[in-house]
């Protein structure tokens, strides 16, 4: 079964499942999933995979089918007596789900060999670009950072250059502040499997940016 990582969080729980199965092996290991209507809309194979994938992870999380919604936005929710933010993600060889009792939270999954330098301004300010350029793999990840601070966010139509804001601590780690009226800012936590970066963010309401 390729459940590749399980992260224990304070309050929360980070589920990673590699898409290496094929749809029908996972339809075995999701047996519901052959009467579920949701399901049965899909008719994208990959589509499907990642489907079943995210419904394996709710498993191993112990939550039910019936405690996940989606709003007219697309945001998941949850609807557990334990956790109350859910957010999801997937690439091309990964799936993840991170679950928290407290605070909204988000993650993203990109494969690092995707090119995101020539769409740069689009999501990073002038400053954010300079400091891109001087990390490894820079746009991809600061693109994974500001995806899951949106996700976590929950500000319909916020601009990722201006309003999310990526700069380093004073202990030369990045971390993450959402420049809005809210004062949100983000603890950060990212790293790499099998050439995919997994970045999620958990909001601190208490501490302002």
């Amino acid at each position: 079964m390729p459940l590749t990582k399980t992260i224990m969080i304070q309050d929360g729980i980070l589920l990673i499942w590699q898409l290496s199965e094929p749809v029908s092996a996972l339809v075995d290991l999701i047996p519901r999933s052959l009467t579920d209507p949701d399901f049965r809309k899909i008719n994208s194979p990959k589509r499907q995979q990642e489907w079943l994938a995210i419904q394996a992870l709710l498993d191993e999380a112990g939550c039910t089918p019936g405690q996940l919604s989606y709003l007219d936005t697309g945001q998941p929710q949850i609807g557990h007596p334990e956790y109350k933010w859910i957010s999801i993600s997937h690439s091309d060889r990964l799936a993840g789900i991170l679950l928290h009792r407290k605070h909204p939270v988000g993650i993203d999954i990109e494969n690092s060999g995707r090119n995101f330098t020539r769409v740069g301004y689009k999501y990073l300010s002038p400053e954010e670009r300079i400091l891109a350029g001087s990390i490894p793999n820079g746009y991809g990840l600061f693109w994974c950072i500001k995806e899951a601070v949106y996700k976590a966010a929950h500000i319909p139509g916020i601009h990722f250059a201006e309003q999310i804001r990526i700069e380093l601590s004073d202990e030369n780690w990045l971390t993450p502040g959402l420049i809005t009226t809210t004062k949100q800012s983000f603890e950060l936590h990212y790293f790499e499997i099998d050439e995919q970066v997994i970045a999620y963010v958990i909001a601190n309401r208490n501490e302002k940016v």
